[in-house]
């Protein structure tokens, strides 16, 4: 806090009855030796706090304050508080209350009594002043150097203190605000007589009675109590107020209530009687409760169903998130490219006729060796609301790869294969830590594998470290994922799976043929016919069938384009052997 000079108009005293309104110095000793103290006067009639005060010392002439010393505890009223020299006499320290080691003062150090007022520290009152050094001492009442070897004792008809230290040392006995007693003179100390009446009860049988009290008042008062009418336990019969007040405290005062307070003295209406958890955020939130007992259960969300992939046994709520294991599309990597620089992607295919999301499927990868056998090191999410389209692809690039594999990519990530790395296609949800595939995900697909680095990469349809500066494009045959990756990628160009393409050959990027187109051969197509062909796949209507081809034939055939001499015609007459004329030639 700002420390400044407060400069106090000196008012006459005019009689005895007006009372101290602050504390002052009423003491000042430079005795012999170290015996040396100042006493501070509290006649305000209340105790005071003195941690609002500070003592102050100028040493040889000089500004305020040069030495101070903050003071705290309470000053009751009527009482002195004595700051002295550890090393004064006997009768000096059995008075004192706090030693300081500035209190070594000679006639020409001024000190003073400080207090904090309106949060800045001002001077109130002092012995000497500040300025040029006096020299052996400041003159009082008349005597020369009455600061030195001497003791000065503030007069009884003094009510505060004085800042104007010409006006309060005087220069006589008579307009001086101090008594000179001689060196080591201490009658005085640790008391201070005040010369003015103080008005109060003075009866000792009375709740008020005052011991500071001169002349009664008539005030006396003999029943006590709570005097606050707004108090809890306000008494109007009392007329002294014995700090018994007490508050109301509004609460339930029913004892038989979940919500009583036993600490209420006035009944506020809340009293409750039905308990249970009243937080609507809670999975047993119960809106007809009044009162929580603490059993909320806090909402838990997850997939509930223990059917599901991702069963959550720690989950209260369902929140819509589960997956199963029949809804799984059978996805899977359609080319690879691992190039110069950054030039990476991975492509994903959906041969199905309906889009499918992304929100349950994943890709797992292993950073050379992986930690553990057969298990992936890192999981990457698809971005949000990420879909394949109905035979289309889904293409993961580097996001620093070249822009002709930028502008078919559907989402980049940083860390992809350097030939040695293997990734998976998976679906399922992702286990708290790598695990492997089981009831929480299944493996779909593999580029490489997770069972160990293979050097700069892995062989392909016969291709050594194809992985590795090429693009693999999956065969047009290949309708489904591989989660051996042995026989994924063969051992020539025959069994693999792959067509091994040359290092960023981007040609197949963005599309993926599957299943083979086929090419029309033409031919008859009719397994009936004398000139089927097996291998023909459009028929051109060039089909030749033998029969009879005469119309008026028995045995006629519509569909015969080659007579094979079988035509049967009618030769009329009697069929019947038994009649008379029966003609065994007949056959109409």
């Amino acid at each position: 806090m700002k420390k400044t000079l407060l400069y106090l108009l000196c008012i006459p005293f005019l009689g005895f009855s007006q009372s101290p309104s602050d504390l002052f110095i009423s003491e000042y000793s430079e005795g012999s030796s170290n015996n040396k103290y100042f006493e501070i006067y509290n006649g305000t009639g209340a105790d005071v706090t003195l941690s609002d005060y500070e003592v102050w010392k100028i040493a040889n002439g000089g500004s305020w304050p040069e030495s101070s010393l903050s003071l705290s505890g309470i000053l009751i009223a009527g009482d002195v508080y004595v700051i002295y020299n550890s090393s004064s006499a006997a009768t000096i320290v059995n008075s004192g209350d706090l030693v300081w080691s500035q209190a070594n003062y000679n006639g020409d150090d001024a000190v003073g009594l400080a207090k904090s007022i309106n949060g800045t520290i001002t001077l109130i009152d002092a012995v000497g002043t500040y300025g040029p050094d006096p020299g052996s001492g400041w003159s009082v009442a008349g005597v020369n150097n009455a600061t030195a070897n001497h003791t000065l004792v503030r007069k009884c008809s003094v009510t505060g203190g004085n800042t104007n230290w010409n006006l309060s040392a005087g220069t006589d006995s008579l307009n001086s605000e101090w008594v000179v007693l001689s060196q080591n003179d201490w009658s005085d100390i640790n008391q201070h007589t005040s010369c003015f009446f103080i008005t109060g009860c003075m009866d000792t049988n009375a709740v008020n009675y005052s011991a500071n009290a001169t002349t009664d008042d008539g005030s006396c008062c003999f029943v006590s109590g709570c005097t606050d009418s707004s108090a809890f336990n306000y008494d109007a019969t009392v007329c002294y107020d014995d700090n018994s007040c007490v508050s109301f405290m509004y609460g339930c005062t029913d004892s038989t209530a979940f919500n009583y307070n036993a600490t209420a003295n006035s009944d506020d209406g809340s009293c409750c009687f039905l308990s249970g958890c009243t937080d609507s955020l809670a999975f047993n939130y119960d809106a007809t409760v009044c009162y929580d007992d603490g059993s909320c259960i806090v909402m838990v969300l997850g997939c509930i169903d223990i059917l599901a992939m991702n069963f959550d046994s720690t989950a209260s709520t369902n929140n819509g998130s589960c997956i199963y294991l029949n809804d799984k599309v059978d996805l899977f990597f359609s080319e690879y490219g691992e190039g110069s620089s950054n030039n990476k992607y991975i492509e994903i295919y959906n041969s199905t006729t309906n889009p499918v999301d992304l929100s349950s499927y994943g890709i797992t990868r292993v950073s050379n060796a992986p930690t553990v056998v057969g298990v992936y090191e890192y999981w990457v999410d698809f971005d949000s609301a990420a879909v394949v389209l109905a035979n289309d692809v889904f293409i993961v690039a580097h996001p620093l790869a070249d822009s002709v594999i930028l502008a078919q990519a559907d989402m980049t990530y940083a860390v992809l294969s350097n030939g040695d790395d293997g990734f998976a296609l998976v679906y399922g949800s992702k286990p708290l830590s790598p695990v492997l595939p089981g009831n929480e995900y299944i493996i779909l697909d593999f580029l490489g594998d997770f069972n160990g680095d293979p050097g700069s990469g892995w062989d392909v349809a016969g291709e050594s470290e194809a992985t590795k500066d090429h693009v693999l494009v999956r065969k047009c045959s290949v309708d489904l994922g591989n989660t051996d990756w042995t026989t994924s990628s063969g051992v020539d160009s025959i069994s693999s799976e792959w067509l091994v393409l040359a290092n960023e050959d981007w040609t197949d990027l963005g599309q993926h043929t599957s299943p083979c187109q086929s090419v029309d051969v033409y031919g008859c197509t009719d397994s009936t016919a004398i000139n089927y062909d097996s291998l023909a796949t459009v028929d051109v209507g060039s089909c030749f069938y033998f029969g009879c081809t005469d119309s008026l034939a028995t045995n006629y055939n519509p569909i015969a384009t080659l007579d094979d001499g079988s035509c049967l015609f009618c030769v009329y007459g009697c069929t019947d052997s038994t009649a008379t004329n029966y003609d065994a030639l007949a056959t109409c």
